[in-house]
């Protein structure tokens, strides 16, 4: 159908036009092998936290493994609770993060800044300590 195929082609055009005009293209113009790199780094720092298990990062996604033991993998809640009670401080750190079992998981919107990786991760590591303390780890 023509018609269909125009109108697709026609709202990527605006689409493009709509994020030239707000900007989007420059806030993602950072957006590059040593942003990616950058993230990573400070990502995969958090698998120094006494709780984290282990870390595991593509990119823009992201995932930490709550443990009570590192060497062991001993989890810090037998019903696989402890994301759920992670994922409470992160909201109240303004911090979103997904809980899925004994694991959190993030994906930051890709115009985020140096800046704004790093506060997510000042938000992540505060909220790992308040789970932490909220374990007696």
């Amino acid at each position: 159908r023509p018609g269909k195929v125009s109108l697709i082609c026609a709202q990527q055009e605006l689409t493009k036009v709509l994020m030239y005009f707000s900007n989007t293209i420059l806030n993602t113009s950072h957006f590059g092998y040593a942003f990616i790199v950058y993230t990573d780094a400070q990502w995969t720092a958090l698998g120094n936290h006494p709780i984290v298990g282990h870390v595991r990062g593509a990119g823009m996604l992201g995932s930490i493994e709550l443990v009570r033991d590192k060497e062991s993998r001993e989890r810090l809640e037998p019903e696989q609770k402890s994301g759920g009670i992670c994922r409470e401080f992160c909201v109240a750190n303004g911090l979103i993060m997904r809980a899925v079992g004994d694991s959190m998981i993030i994906s930051p919107p890709f115009v985020s800044t140096h800046e704004e990786i790093d506060l997510l991760i000042a938000r992540a590591t505060k909220s790992l300590d308040q789970t932490a303390e909220h374990y007696s780890v």
